[in-house]
């Protein structure tokens, strides 16, 4: 057990070095590409979450996690097209 938290805190570890290193690293210019490349992962995130929501829910009927999976790929659905939208082009 000891072994998969230490996994999943490397991780997170990891993920957040990321994000920091991103955030540090870029110019204001930059910082424009990476908010619309974040909309597309979110946008592709909701995506997977509304057909997994919508198979789920054609298979087995109405269940809790069907429910789950279709609010949440629709806010992250929704979520990254506006980021897509409202980020403007400074190209």
């Amino acid at each position: 057990m000891a072994k998969k938290q230490a996994t999943c805190l490397n991780t997170y570890a990891c993920f957040v070095f990321f994000v920091q290193f991103l955030l540090t690293f870029t110019e204001r210019t930059q910082r424009m590409n990476i908010k619309r490349i974040f909309g597309v992962i979110l946008t592709l995130l909701g995506l997977a979450g509304l057909i997994m929501g919508g198979k789920d829910l054609m298979h087995g009927g109405v269940a809790q996690a069907s429910i789950v999976y279709l609010i949440l790929g629709g806010i992250f659905f929704f979520t990254g097209i506006s980021l897509i939208r409202t980020t403007g082009d400074t190209a």
